[in-house]
């Protein structure tokens, strides 16, 4: 007997989507940052008066520049988590968060906007079990961790999140096995009071999968037998989900969703019309009661469908506004993927515009699982074998009028056999780069293109001329400005990664400059984050065995270790930076 597709999405999808936020960079350290942010591009206010003022004794002095550095690192049998914080590129003794534990894994460590709330899972007190636990910071000292999480039988904590402000966490509680993830409950924990409240159950018996909290912590929602709920987090009364459609009772399935940044409204995909036929529908949920459901794709053709992921990954996203969706879909013609975007924000859907120009026979769009959005809103951007069929190449259309203009080319002519493998805009969207075996093929290379205006300009390669057998590799961050740019690879000796930093001024990119040398024969560089004082900070075995973490001065000068603060001077696998 052949089982119908949509009765397999829905444990696939509620796998897939618990599982995502588990995994953990074996090699090093991650950056990750409270609600999903991993591209630490700051924002927001902060308790401390924001991002570079901070007065760490608390007398009234001048303002000093402020990072909390969180950190895990391997010790005895355990991981545990650290924070080391830096004034004014002074590193202080390192503090330890998660208790002298003979054992147990710390990850998943999530921190509020300003650092000063942490959340963290652990099996200290049962090995393969992780429980969810805060840590609350009085000024710069950590208080004692707290279990978070009730005891739920053989179920344990698999999926977390923790408001931007710090005033409540979420979590899934679960199992694993065999390679999957099914998630009991979802349970709410008010954190606003002096003591965590009690975890409220948000799920109504069946399983659930699929969560995800807003960006400015305001609205929570989840999937439950293929039906969507949403749950408003404003303190206001004890967290209530809602459901947003189908109807009960209903066949038809929501197999992905997403939120607005500000929680105002739900998009979801799923067979609410037709059956077996995916659309996307929006709705507002900033009321008391959610808005109606709507549909805003455009019509489809026979066999087509609004894309959603492997396993229902999410891949349609919301405006940094919340004003417009971005969806993809085989609208026009069957089997072949293009990029839409259409106006939401006001009740009724408008038009969807497609974003990509027409694709060769055999082209198509390829599907992201980031949002193509510049931060400003103004850009949306896009890789697809749209000119030449099989050879990957990036776009970018202008979004001011409304109506995405034409879209255009921004990589140059590429060498017989390369690609463009990826791409990032500046936190200000004053320009963006993107990784390509432009000039030779499988040598990676770096290049810029300014963004200010409706047009990209001309590319700029960043990196200066690999030695036979060096590339540039993954670890890319932009300066939170936009004003410089650092990038790790083997430019200088063949599997010797090290880190280069390059000024960006006018929307001119200067040639990068090897920034920190390894002392080491092979060693990698793993993560680059730019801290909001503008301190660069990344993760690397460039001068031992063990991957250290390093930080050093805006604008250069020697690095300094920040793991050398803790008790047993281990190496590092993860770290997060605060303020946001």
């Amino acid at each position: 007997m052949e089982i119908p597709s949509d009765r397999l999405i829905r444990p696939l999808a509620r796998s897939l989507a618990a599982l995502l936020p588990l995994a953990v960079a074996a090699a090093c350290g991650t950056v990750t940052a409270a609600g999903g942010d991993d591209d630490g591009d700051g924002g927001g206010e902060h308790a401390d008066g924001g991002p570079g003022d901070r007065d760490p004794d608390g007398g009234g002095g001048s303002a000093s520049r402020f990072v909390r550095v969180l950190h895990t690192v391997p010790e005895e049998g355990a991981t545990r988590l650290y924070a080391a914080d830096v004034i004014d590129g002074a590193i202080q003794p390192a503090r330890l968060l998660s208790g002298e534990t003979p054992g147990g894994i710390v990850d998943r460590v999530q921190a509020s906007d300003d650092g000063q709330t942490v959340v963290y899972r652990s099996d200290a007190e049962s090995a393969g079990e992780p429980d969810l636990y805060l840590v609350r910071f009085e000024g710069d000292q950590p208080g004692a961790p707290v279990r978070l999480s009730d005891d739920h039988g053989a179920s344990y904590v698999v999926q977390s999140f923790l408001e931007a402000d710090g005033s409540g966490a979420i979590y899934g509680a679960g199992t694993v096995g065999g390679g999957f993830v099914s998630i009991e409950d979802y349970y709410a924990v008010d954190l606003s009071g002096p003591a965590p409240g009690a975890p409220v159950p948000l799920g109504h018996g069946s399983f659930v999968y699929g969560g995800v909290l807003a960006e400015d912590g305001s609205t929570f929602a989840f999937l439950e037998d293929g039906a969507a709920y949403v749950v408003a987090l404003d303190g206001a009364a004890p967290p209530e989900p809602v459901r947003v459609g189908p109807a009960a009772g209903d066949a038809q399935n929501v197999v992905a969703l997403a939120l607005a940044p500000d929680g105002s409204a739900i998009a979801l995909v799923g067979d609410l019309t037709t059956d077996g036929v995916n659309e996307l529908y929006v709705a507002d949920v900033s009321g008391a009661s959610p808005g109606p459901v709507r549909r805003a794709n455009r019509t489809l053709v026979a066999g087509g469908d609004v894309y959603v992921g492997p396993l229902g990954l999410v891949s349609h996203y919301f405006s940094p506004d919340g004003g417009q969706l971005a969806y993809f879909a085989d609208a026009r013609i069957d089997g072949v993927t293009e990029l839409f975007v259409v106006e939401v924000s006001g009740g009724t859907p408008g038009s969807s515009e497609r974003v990509n120009g027409d694709p060769v026979a055999g082209g198509a769009v390829l599907p992201g699982y980031t949002s193509p959005f510049s931060p400003d809103g103004r850009l949306i951007a896009y890789r697809a074998d749209q000119l030449s069929d099989g050879v990957t190449e990036l776009f970018v259309a202008d979004l001011t009028s409304g109506a995405p203009a034409a879209a255009r080319r921004v990589n140059g002519v590429l060498a017989a056999g390369g690609d463009v493998s990826s791409y990032r805009f500046a936190p200000d969207g004053s320009g963006l780069v993107y990784q390509a075996d432009q000039r030779s093929d499988e040598v990676t290379e770096l290049y810029y293109a300014d963004t200010r205006g409706s047009q990209p300009g001309p590319p700029q390669r960043v990196n200066r001329d690999p030695v036979s057998g060096g590339d540039v590799s993954s670890p890319v961050a932009f300066a939170r400005d936009g004003g410089s740019l650092a990038c790790a690879g083997d430019l200088m000796v063949d599997e010797r990664a090290e880190l280069f930093l390059a000024a960006i001024a006018d929307g001119t990119v200067e040639p990068a400059e090897r920034a920190q040398a390894s002392s080491a024969a092979t060693s990698g560089i793993y993560s680059i984050e730019f801290a909001p004082d503008g301190s660069l900070v990344y993760a690397g075995d460039t001068a031992r065995a063990a991957c250290d973490l390093w930080i050093a001065e805006p604008g250069g000068g020697e690095a300094q270790r920040v793991n050398i603060t803790t008790a047993r001077d281990s190496g590092v696998i993860g770290f997060w930076l605060r303020p946001r």
